[in-house]
């Protein structure tokens, strides 16, 4: 009998209030805060998503007007593709509301699953 296999992966980014689940190529972020569990769906890419890190975003890589609070690394076995992440909501719950934008950036990996992506406080980015 054929087996199915999913690869996963998961993760919690605290400074967003979001848990991260992926499965295969699909990115899932939960908001662990909202009793009604909302969450985020991103299926933009075709590789299995290995890891997932949340980076403040450097100035001036982006238009004043139109810069991300955070970047999402996404890293696969052929690329690390990177999202800007805006946060909206009410005062005192700004980060109640995520939305995912493609930036068009992405860094080749060569075959190698970079698992753990970190991002300075200089807001530079290290894999």
């Amino acid at each position: 009998a054929a087996e199915m296999q999913y690869d996963m992966f998961m993760g919690l980014f605290p400074e967003v209030n979001r848990a991260w689940l992926s499965i295969d190529s699909v990115l899932f972020l939960w908001d662990y805060t909202d009793p009604s569990g909302s969450f985020y769906q991103y299926d933009g890419l075709e590789q299995t998503i290995v890891n997932a890190s949340l980076v403040p975003c450097r100035d001036g890589v982006f238009a004043a007007d139109a810069k991300p609070k955070f970047l999402l690394l996404l890293s696969t076995p052929v690329e690390v593709v990177i999202l800007a992440v805006y946060a909206t909501g009410p005062p005192g719950h700004e980060i109640s509301t995520l939305d995912l934008h493609e930036t068009g950036f992405s860094v080749p990996s060569d075959g190698v699953n970079l698992i753990r992506v970190i991002g300075s406080r200089a807001r530079r980015i290290f894999l």
